[in-house]
């Protein structure tokens, strides 16, 4: 099983967990150039935690994302 099958596996078993949770596996996904799957599950973290400890470097990070043309932020623009 691949590293981002088993966090999905993990949050299917646990859709509770935390915020940061989601920026656990937008890592992954980036690692894995799946940008869009990456920025998706930032902007999933965002609407959990706007304000979260981790919030202002997840927005500078989706929006090199989307500078860089790497990914469309219309797919899933929930912030």
């Amino acid at each position: 099983m691949s590293a981002d099958q088993s966090l999905l596996k993990a949050r299917s078993i646990d859709p509770k967990a935390p915020p940061e949770f989601h920026l656990r596996i937008a890592d992954v996904y980036l690692n894995l150039q799946k940008y869009q799957e990456a920025h998706a599950e930032m902007a999933t973290y965002l609407l959990a935690a706007p304000r979260g400890t981790y919030s202002d470097p997840t927005r500078v990070i989706m929006c090199q994302l989307e500078k860089s043309g790497m990914v469309s932020a219309s797919k899933d623009k929930k912030t």
